[in-house]
């Protein structure tokens, strides 16, 4: 028997010069808001909450961490009812806030949620600008070139000032 190796050589094509696709990508939904300066008696040794914003979202959601702090001059604590009690996370720290809760590291979140507005000691909680905050729901774009997500606007509840004595006051005021 005779076993030879047969070889044909392969036909060389050029390659194939394809187009690349270009799909529109998911964007993200975003918070936005509004510029605010919030008065409240100031003197006080912790932080005190001035405003509550009720987010209108009906399913569960984030927020794209990490949050940038947009004002030195305010904490935005996210808050929400679990059973009896409510839970409460600050989106971010170390700007001379006195409030003892836990950071926000992503945590997936309930629909109610709101977001409180809390003092930093002895400065007018102030935002300047227009703050649109990232949050990890997803919306499908409606061409290639749409890659900002729609806008939700939450609802501000700020009691009058001078606010009331309580925390219970304030939190009975702005119910979530």
């Amino acid at each position: 028997m005779d076993f030879k190796l047969t070889a044909r050589l392969v036909a060389l094509k050029t390659p194939r010069i394809t187009q690349r696709a270009y799909g529109a990508t998911r964007k993200n939904y975003e918070l936005v808001f509004s510029p605010f300066r919030f008065d409240y008696a100031t003197g006080a040794i912790a932080s005190q909450s001035v405003a509550v914003y009720s987010v209108p979202i009906n399913v569960a959601w984030s927020i794209r961490y990490p949050v940038r702090p947009p004002s030195a001059s305010f904490v935005a604590v996210v808050a929400f009812k679990s059973g009896t009690s409510v839970r409460r996370y600050k989106l971010w720290s170390d700007v001379g806030e006195r409030l003892s809760i836990p950071k926000y590291l992503g945590e997936a979140l309930p629909a109610g949620t709101v977001i409180e507005i809390w003092t930093v000691p002895d400065q007018t909680p102030l935002l300047g600008f227009q703050w649109k905050l990232p949050l990890g729901l997803l919306q499908l774009p409606t061409s290639p070139s749409d890659v900002n997500g729609d806008d939700i606007i939450p609802t501000l509840c700020a009691p009058s000032y001078p606010p009331p004595t309580t925390v219970n006051g304030l939190f009975t005021t702005c119910t979530y």
